[in-house]
């Protein structure tokens, strides 16, 4: 049974502590998500070598939140942990890769697979900093949640709404770490099924 390390992270307020306030906790928040992925396409011509990308997959998807402390610059933190398991075993090694799950290079996949993405952040005023995993939903950069996982990027993200009525956002990222993924790589185009003329990086 093939294996690759599976991590599960939980955010627990210390409420022992003495530097962690009261908004640290009541504004803290988790959220667990459970979703089960069918992807099957069917290749009918050349000159694919496989018939189909096919994978079923099971995805548990932990997000938590925290306040920020108190003071004149509060801090907090966040953390996306996720899990995906392969329901279909061996027989899915027959098929080309989905997205869902990652593969190896003899096209096999794992049982299951973990990752797990930090966030700091810090506020002042109506301002908000933050540093570590990023799951950006603009129209310049887009984590896609079109399979088991979104993508996560490695960067900082800085929000403003000091101006009424206007929200100003700046992003920085220099890696992306893929759907299917648990590595980061830097950021850049791809053409994965040669659909466009131009080729990986090329934007031709």
């Amino acid at each position: 049974m093939k294996k690759t390390p599976l991590w599960v992270g939980v955010c627990l307020c210390p409420l022992f502590s003495q530097v962690v306030h009261a908004e640290f906790i009541a504004d803290s928040k988790a959220e667990l998500t459970l979703r089960n992925f069918y992807f099957d396409r069917d290749y009918k011509k050349d000159p694919y070598p496989y018939t189909a990308a096919r994978d079923w997959a099971q995805g548990l998807i932990f997000k938590g939140q925290s306040g920020y402390t108190e003071g004149t610059v509060g801090f907090g933190v966040d953390v996306l942990a996720m899990a995906g398991f392969n329901l279909m075993g061996s027989r899915a090694d027959d098929y080309t890769r989905s997205g869902l799950l990652p593969v190896n290079t003899d096209n096999s996949r794992d049982d299951y697979y973990g990752k797990i993405g930090i966030t700091g952040k810090a506020k002042f005023r109506k301002n908000e900093l933050f540093v570590g995993d990023l799951v950006p939903q603009l129209p310049t950069i887009f984590s896609s949640p079109a399979r088991l996982f979104p993508q996560t990027y490695r960067g900082i993200r800085f929000v403003s709404n000091e101006i009424p009525n206007l929200q100003l956002e700046g992003f920085y990222v220099d890696e992306v770490r893929q759907r299917d993924s648990i590595r980061y790589t830097d950021v850049g185009t791809d053409n994965i099924n040669h659909r466009f003329r131009g080729g990986s990086g090329n934007l031709n």
